[in-house]
């Protein structure tokens, strides 16, 4: 079985900092759309979950700088202050800390003043928190527990106390209208985030959204228009538009989910949590049970080749508008960008999906629509031998 030590261990480069990502799969209730890791409970996160995870992690220091912490989910707003304290101590013991990013999601339902302005004695640093929509019957749509009114002073309450907070909507909902869109990310503005999220709502196979109301979905050329729409609307705000979902004041992109997307070293600990190390991405068991007889137990390990990585590596740039330099490239694989990947490129280019300016290559407002025809055509770079 592969540790999480193990795995940073098997790192050529153990000054590179990188990314923790921190999993807690509770919920109170499952929301209809998601198809997440992620269990109901009734009181809270057990504190045994807790204890593994640091087991998960261990008890000897890493050679590591941290640029992100991440503690995602399922709700983490279900932790309680002190199993917050107890994760954060443990992890700025084991790792060199630089002051990184700390963040955490957070259900409405969950916030409360006192809750929020103790995260800010435990490290947090930034707060994500899934509001999804502002209107009652889309949540309930949703299958979401908190209301328009709760999501509003949840937002107002962290606006107070934190600078660096995120806020997550969600598109294309089928008893919504673009009127109401527009509603929606009118209300998100004026409580001032410095970051929103815009996704579009997806139908996963085994959800009960997929079972009961695939037949609802909106087409996509619909939910392209809403896309549009609230591209055009926070860029007008003074949001840049750095990814495909996300917008960022100056200064406030997230710096973990940039880990993801430049296909940097990032480890995840607790169920069903993923890791991505050197050429090799794992995942742990989605089982709690499990879980807590062997912490960082894995259920998936795929070695992936050097063309692999390149491609990857490719495709997550070109999520981002900044695109990737040549030199980046070059320094990361030792190769050229036109060697590699040049016809693709050339085409892609010539389609409208791409642009070449000085060195770098990125997206177009075309490219981040049609984002996926831009990944396919990288892939067919790679032949059926796995060679470019």
């Amino acid at each position: 079985m592969t540790t999480t030590i193990e795995l940073l261990q098997t790192q050529k480069n153990p000054t590179e900092k990188l990314g923790l990502y921190i999993h807690i799969p509770f919920c109170k209730k499952k929301c209809r759309y998601c198809d997440f890791f992620s269990i109901p409970v009734n009181n809270g996160v057990p504190d045994e979950y807790i204890h593994a995870l640091l087991a998960e992690l261990g008890d000897l220091p890493y050679k590591h700088t941290l640029k992100s912490i991440y503690i995602g989910g399922g709700t983490p707003s279900l932790l309680n202050i002190k199993q917050i304290e107890k994760i954060a101590r443990h992890v700025n013991k084991l790792f060199k800390s630089d002051k990184p990013e700390f963040s955490i999601e957070v259900n409405p339902d969950d916030i409360t003043e006192d809750w929020v302005k103790e995260l800010k004695g435990v490290s947090i640093n930034r707060i994500s928190i899934g509001v999804q929509s502002f209107f009652d019957t889309e949540l309930q749509y949703l299958g979401r527990r908190h209301d328009a009114s709760k999501a509003k002073l949840a937002c107002e309450i962290i606006a107070k106390h934190f600078d660096n907070w995120s806020l997550d909507l969600i598109f294309g909902i089928p008893v919504s209208t673009a009127k109401k869109w527009e509603e929606n990310l009118s209300i998100a503005l004026n409580l001032s985030p410095s970051h929103i999220s815009t996704y579009n709502l997806t139908y996963e196979p085994g959800t009960p959204l997929y079972k009961n109301n695939l037949k609802e979905k909106n087409d996509d050329d619909t939910c392209l228009e809403l896309y549009k729409i609230a591209e055009k609307y926070l860029v007008e705000k003074g949001f840049e538009h750095y990814e495909i979902s996300n917008f960022a004041k100056q200064g406030y992109k997230c710096i973990h989910n940039l880990i993801y997307w430049h296909n940097e070293t990032y480890i995840g600990i607790g169920a069903g949590a993923f890791s991505y190390v050197g050429n090799l991405r794992c995942m742990n068991i989605p089982n709690i049970k499990e879980y807590l007889k062997f912490p960082g137990k894995k259920f998936e390990e795929d070695y992936l080749t050097k063309n692999e990585v390149k491609v990857e590596t490719l495709i997550q740039y070109f999520r981002l508008s900044d695109g990737i330099d040549e030199k980046t490239y070059f320094e990361r694989f030792h190769s050229t960008l036109e060697n590699d990947f040049g016809p693709a490129l050339y085409k892609l280019t010539n389609r409208g999906l791409l642009e070449y300016n000085k060195g770098v290559y990125k997206p177009t407002n075309q490219g981040f629509y049609l984002n996926n025809e831009i990944g396919i055509e990288l892939l067919l770079c790679i032949d059926k031998d796995n060679k470019l």
